[in-house]
């Protein structure tokens, strides 16, 4: 695969040409990790004005699921997702994580709503950190795909294997509503 010809944020090329000249153009790799603290508000799907839930976790096509929460609409799945990627570096900062909450039927699986993360957004954060906070989470194929469906307090943290990882410097339920970061 080649790199792409057009830069999709300021100094891409340069972090892309930085980690490739640093590996001698080998694979890189990468820790992505996301902590799912609580969900709220949730559009309900199933009867009694609840859901049954699933969280789920995806990064270049492999995902990670939760258990299912059974008739809920607010939970505190307090869970952790560890991914791994080795790869160049022009496929991972032009990667996404994606975060989305799934209404668990019989049969399959509605969409409830998702965040989108990119990954260039979350290296180029202090510490490499996306810091815990809330996340509306949204239907993007939806009728309204900027109506908020409910929200998602998490945090996201990328390190390179060289690196010690970065931290949350405040516990989840430290971090007040209202505050940003």
């Amino acid at each position: 695969r080649k790199m792409p010809s057009w830069e999709p944020i300021p100094g891409y090329t340069f972090l892309c040409q930085w980690f490739r000249d640093a590996q001698n153009s080998r694979d890189c790799s990468w820790n992505i990790i996301t902590t799912v603290w609580e969900t709220r508000g949730i559009k309900a799907f199933g009867g009694g004005g609840t859901n049954n839930m699933v969280i789920r976790v995806e990064h270049s096509g492999i995902r990670e699921e939760s258990k299912n929460f059974e008739k809920e609409i607010n939970s505190i799945p307090n869970r952790v997702y560890k991914r791994q990627f080795t790869g160049q570096p022009y496929e991972f900062f032009a990667s996404t994580v994606i975060i989305s909450c799934w209404h668990k039927k019989l049969i399959g699986q509605t969409l409830i709503g998702q965040v989108q993360l990119g990954v260039m957004d979350i290296f180029l954060s202090p510490d490499h950190m996306i810091p815990m906070q809330w996340f509306p989470i949204v239907d993007p194929s939806g009728d309204l795909p900027s109506e908020p469906l409910g929200f998602l307090k998490l945090n996201c943290i990328i390190n390179t294997l060289d690196e010690h990882g970065a931290v949350q410097r405040k516990a989840p339920d430290e971090v007040a509503d209202w505050e940003i970061s």
